[in-house]
């Protein structure tokens, strides 16, 4: 069995008490809790008069409590819960330091008839900030997650930190200046009142922001052998846009098609090591899509092949995969066969520059159909490269049985894996 190192740096105290009758009470020095006047109410003792305590009202149509009022009394919080309905449910309070949730109290509640018992309940704190420290400071925060830095800039009176947090260069290459703060609720990094400013080519943030008021969440998490982290961003690219995600490695890519060209091509792509010539991360994975262009049969054990090797290079980021770099290359591959198959005996790619389109016409020996053939499939966007792209993709999805919807390309929506 898996240990889960789950580095979600809360202080998990949970503490369930049994009560069998509706006018039983909890008791400790801060908060009380039972039934009165047929409602179940909290009462938790205020420290200070900046003392922010939230009642949770349970969601719904058919709940089975409602919240009936909640709001500061003779120097308590005071949470009442009506009954609605039988049936079970939580109810929970928090308590919020600068925007986060440092205190956590639920209640498991019974009601049957109009009478409420309670049959649990459980209290979560997040540790000190000095305890968190360390952990945000971590050198594999920079070795595994692709962050340049995390630098905690202030710890603020408070709580929380005045924080820079630099972004992958995957994804743009900015910092984002925050306020952030550890939420046991949540059991994630909190950041709010962001601001994002871009690096300029000397590497330094910009002296103005390009985005401001933005808020979002950091999970650390994994197992023994993968740290994960997710860094999500409700504003920067649209609602929930996960901006970084490091987990466990993707799986390889292998062909997993019947078209023994294909097959041959990509196999070569493969064994020139083509993926880090336009830039890996950890655990991203290279998928070619080779556009065959057309073939040739010159005797019954060759066979000449017109075609464009594109490659993509992507990240996995929540349920989509994210392309950080790809290119093309045009190509005249002579095949050999290979058994049941084919293998590439000779290859001959086009030069980059301004010899690359003549190039092409050397392949298609002037052939005006063949060259347009070529020019279209240079069209990532358009078939027949945009057809092949998201059938390799699709293909590596369904071999491997992953969670993923859909593919995205920098500055482009999701596109859909869904035929």
């Amino acid at each position: 069995m898996r240990k889960w190192i789950l580095m979600m740096l809360a202080l998990a105290l949970v503490a369930t008490a049994a009560i069998g009758l509706a006018g039983a009470e909890q008791t400790n020095s801060a908060l009380t809790c039972g039934v009165e006047d047929g409602c179940y109410v909290i009462r938790v003792r205020l420290n200070d008069g900046d003392d922010l305590w939230l009642a949770d009202a349970p969601g719904g149509d058919g709940s089975v409590m409602t919240l009936s009022s909640a709001g500061n009394e003779d120097g308590y919080f005071v949470a009442r819960y009506a009954p609605a309905a039988d049936g079970d449910t939580t109810v929970s309070l928090r308590h919020m330091k600068r925007g986060v949730c440092d205190i956590l109290h639920t209640f498991d509640l019974h009601v049957e008839g109009g009478e409420i018992s309670s049959t649990g309940g459980s209290y979560t704190a997040s540790p000190a900030d000095d305890d968190l420290t360390p952990y945000l400071r971590s050198e594999w925060l920079e070795k595994e997650t692709q962050f340049t830095v995390m630098t905690l800039r202030e710890n603020l009176p408070e709580g929380g930190w005045d924080a820079e947090i630099t972004s992958p260069m995957t994804r743009g290459a900015f910092v984002l200046r925050a306020h952030v703060g550890f939420d046991c609720a949540e059991n994630a990094l909190l950041y709010f009142d962001g601001a994002l400013y871009p690096l300029t080519e000397d590497g330094e943030p910009a002296d103005e922001a390009e985005k401001t008021g933005l808020s979002g969440s950091i999970v650390i998490g994994g197992t023994e052998e993968a740290v994960e982290l997710t860094w999500t961003d409700a504003q920067v690219l649209g609602n929930g846009f996960t901006v970084f995600e490091k987990g466990p490695a993707l799986p390889a890519w292998t062909y997993s098609g019947s078209d023994p060209v294909e097959a041959a091509l990509t196999a070569y792509m493969t064994e020139q090591g083509w993926a880090d010539d336009f830039g890996t991360c950890p655990g991203s994975v290279c998928i070619p899509a080779p556009v065959v262009i057309g073939t040739e049969e010159t005797d019954e054990a060759h066979l000449k092949v017109y075609a464009n090797l594109w490659l993509f290079n992507y990240q996995k980021m929540g349920r989509v995969l994210d392309c950080i770099s790809g290119g093309e290359c045009a190509c005249l591959a002579i095949l050999e066969k290979d058994g049941e198959g084919w293998k590439v005996a000779e290859m001959t790619l086009a030069d980059a520059g301004d010899d690359y389109w003549n190039d092409i016409e050397t392949f298609t020996n002037g052939d005006g159909a063949l060259t347009s053939a070529y020019a279209a499939s240079s069209d990532l966007f358009r078939d027949p490269a945009h057809a092949v792209r998201i059938r390799f993709i699709r293909e590596y999805v369904e071999a491997n049985d992953l969670l993923i919807d859909a593919f995205r390309d920098y500055g482009w929506p999701d596109e859909p894996l869904a035929e």
